[in-house]
């Protein structure tokens, strides 16, 4: 039987829409042209959010990562999604380089309610 992972829930920008979550991975983007350093913040702020910061030190004592005691691949991202797709590729592209399974959720204007759509 599989394990079942650790779910984190995140929206991608605090303040563009109503969101079901607490945390979010940017508080405000400045430029939306600058690639990499979109990357480099979901990165980091995914890695920190998760208490990953600290992974490497953790493996070399043998002890494990934060996130309520969960490694990146153990743990999966509820993703609220907010319409700015520059951020979500970038954030997706962190994701995918931390090994951290990633679910999208849509919100539908029809429903009032989000549905979701996995990441492969």
């Amino acid at each position: 039987m599989e394990k079942a992972k650790h779910v984190i829930k995140l929206g991608v920008v605090e303040g563009r829409h109503e969101m079901p979550v607490s945390c979010y991975v940017y508080n405000k983007i400045i430029d939306v042209t600058d690639i990499d350093e979109l990357y480099e913040r979901a990165h980091n702020n995914i890695i920190y959010i998760g208490g990953w910061h600290t992974l490497n030190a953790r493996i070399w004592v043998g002890a494990t990562a934060t996130c309520d005691g969960y490694a990146p691949h153990e743990c999966i991202l509820h993703l609220y999604v907010s319409g700015l797709t520059v951020a979500l590729i970038a954030v997706i592209n962190a994701c995918k380089t931390l090994g951290l399974e990633v679910v999208l959720y849509h919100y539908s204007k029809d429903t009032d309610s989000y549905y979701s759509q996995q990441v492969l």
